[in-house]
């Protein structure tokens, strides 16, 4: 697919230490690279460390994401120019009205340039949205998609309500194109087998300055998740899965860690921008219990029982994608009973690997996300 080459514009959350999103970026290009693509250039990119390999697609970014929105707009009058087309995600990168709009000026002033440019958006989920406006603004910006490809099934039904004529495919998250790999460990030499008493524990805090937060809210219920698995005979690894400025993960478990009934039963692991790295220290655990949703799908991908504790809903919508036991999918509220906790790690011990018995193959699912993609490759193809 060569006369498509150097014409692809991307709009991902690179560069600002999220693991999904570095996971998510690093298996389209993999895709891409496949289809004979050698080049990708970000819109926009964060000042941490972007995960790539010495045999990825070569990569421009236009922008660094901490550069004023003003001045990237000044500067797009000739920086995107050129391109063939503009794909958006994967993700979760249309909540509010801020971040729909600049996105839709984005492929505006590229098809002032490019007027046949294509337009997708890939594996990406809708909502929830911040304002009825952020809903309106996105049902515009659906409509001027070629293809949009959407991971869960509620956003598939959000986008039929609000474009009922869109070009849209059911699928899942953009990460799972790895699964076939993972399952043979192609891509990993030194993978180490799951420790049956070894729990990965993925949590997410916004701030440690907050003393309610610190003394009578989440962070007393993490601690106490956090001893009740010591207690009951498991060595955990507090595995930090976001290294950016938005969130404080990193500080949370070294707190925690301190505070904890047994420091000696806890390790610590922070996503340093290598996937990789990442996914070997969380297939030692015999099972994850993540808040985030890129925590629950290395698990899944990896083969590992996990218990999704909802940060927000799309976890949950991960979870019904895939046929996930529901006893297993937490909803955001779980930190307010730490009972049903309890009760979906007793819930795995007792059923181990039987959990996946009803529950979509990886592979499967990492094959469904290559179909759509392919058909979207194929639509640009035709466009062109």
């Amino acid at each position: 697919m060569t006369n498509l080459d150097s014409k692809i514009l991307n709009i991902a959350w690179v560069g600002h230490g999220d693991f999904g999103d570095e996971l998510m970026a690093f298996a389209l290009r993999n895709f891409l690279k496949a289809t004979g693509v050698q080049t990708i250039s970000y819109y926009e990119a964060g000042g941490l460390t972007r995960y790539q390999p010495s045999n990825d697609l070569k990569i421009r970014v236009l922008h660094a994401s901490s550069t004023p929105r003003k001045v990237k707009q000044f500067s797009d009058l000739w920086s995107v120019r050129g391109f063939g087309a503009l794909l958006m995600g994967g993700g979760s990168i249309f909540h509010s009205q801020n971040s729909i709009s600049w996105k839709s000026t984005v492929l505006q002033r590229a098809r002032r340039f490019s007027p046949g440019m294509f337009a997708a958006m890939v594996g990406v989920s809708l909502g929830p949205f911040r304002s009825e406006e952020a809903k309106k603004q996105c049902a515009a910006l659906l409509s001027k998609q070629d293809v949009v490809i959407l991971r869960d099934k509620h956003s598939y039904d959000t986008g039929k309500e609000l474009l009922p004529d869109g070009k849209f495919f059911t699928s899942f998250d953009t990460s799972l194109l790895l699964a076939k790999e993972l399952k043979d460990k192609s891509f990993v030499e030194d993978f180490r087998p799951p420790e049956g008493d070894l729990v990965a524990l993925v949590l997410i805090a916004k701030s440690l300055a907050d003393q309610n937060f610190l003394e009578n809210g989440r962070f007393s219920k993490f601690l106490s998740l956090l001893n009740s698995l010591i207690k009951n005979g498991k060595q955990v690894l507090l595995a930090s899965l976001y290294g950016g400025e938005e969130f404080v993960d990193e500080r949370l478990n070294l707190l925690l860690k301190k505070r904890c009934v047994d420091p000696e039963k806890v390790t610590l692991h922070s996503f340093n921008g290598d996937i990789f790295a990442t996914l070997r220290e969380l297939n030692r655990a015999g099972m994850i219990i993540s808040m985030r949703l890129h925590g629950c799908i290395a698990a899944y991908m990896l083969g590992i029982p996990f218990i999704s504790l909802a940060f927000d809903p799309k976890s949950e919508w991960f979870c019904d994608a895939i046929n996930y036991p529901r006893e297993l999918s937490l909803p955001v509220s779980w930190a307010d009973d730490l009972s049903q906790v309890k009760k979906a790690i007793s819930f795995v011990e007792q059923n181990g690997g039987k959990i996946f018995e009803n529950v979509i193959a990886p592979a499967s699912a990492g094959d469904k996300v290559r179909e759509n993609l392919e058909i979207m490759m194929k639509r640009w193809e035709e466009k062109v």
